[in-house]
């Protein structure tokens, strides 16, 4: 019967226009409200996942990215072993080619340094009377020098001087470069200029830098040796 009388009053306030009476607290009942009210809410569906499924095929490689700024440069390599057949004037293979045949001759060898001439300007002079000779048919100045290999040559004819095994018997004094670390002999053609030989020795002695006649007849001395100093 209540509920009745409020539907009621509810309907005739809404047609006069008056103010629909307040339920509860204090809010106005609106036309439907209650409907909605009572409707129940929807329930959120409950998502159960699956089994995790197999792993795809790898994509394609991508394209090659920009390159980076070059490195510091490392340190050089030792030098590998040489190989392949020689050339030139070489012949064989390397590592260890040969001269070739006939690829020397006199124009690859350097020449020898030019005849100092004793006695001459700026050269050794002579000493104890020695002097270059006149006889013979084709006398030499004496003379010496340094060839390519350092073998020192002295050569020529003299007379004159003192004969001795001592430093009387010095011809001249070899400058620095041409003398001897050790005493070196020789053997000596002379004679008395009518071709009477009487053998002797000459010697570059050590102590002195002197080339030496220790035995011989002065009237005419032929020299010729060659030593390595």
């Amino acid at each position: 019967m209540l509920r009745t009388r409020l539907m009621s009053a509810v309907v005739a306030g809404s047609v006069l226009g008056v103010g629909a009476p307040s339920i509860g607290a204090g809010q106005p009942i609106r036309q439907g409200e209650h409907v909605k009210k009572a409707a129940a809410k929807p329930q959120k569906k409950k998502v159960v996942r699956g089994p995790r499924g197999a792993r795809g095929p790898i994509g394609a490689t991508g394209g090659i990215g920009p390159a980076g700024p070059a490195g510091v440069a490392g340190l050089v390599g030792p030098a590998g072993p040489l190989s392949g057949t020689a050339g030139g004037a070489l012949s064989g293979t390397y590592p260890n080619p040969q001269i070739a045949a006939g690829a020397v001759g006199t124009p690859q060898l350097a020449a020898n340094e030019p005849w100092h001439i004793v006695g001459a300007t700026g050269e050794p002079a002579f000493l104890n009377g020695w002097t270059n000779t006149a006889l013979g048919s084709s006398p030499t100045s004496l003379r010496f020098r340094r060839g390519i290999t350092g073998v020192v040559h002295v050569a020529g004819q003299v007379q004159a001087g003192t004969v001795s095994p001592g430093i009387t018997g010095d011809l001249f004094t070899l400058p620095a470069g041409y003398r001897a670390t050790t005493d070196r002999y020789f053997s000596l053609l002379t004679t008395n200029g009518a071709n009477v030989i009487t053998p002797g020795w000459v010697s570059v002695v050590s102590g002195t830098n002197g080339v030496r006649v220790g035995v011989g007849n002065n009237t005419f001395v032929a020299i010729d040796f060659a030593f390595l100093p």
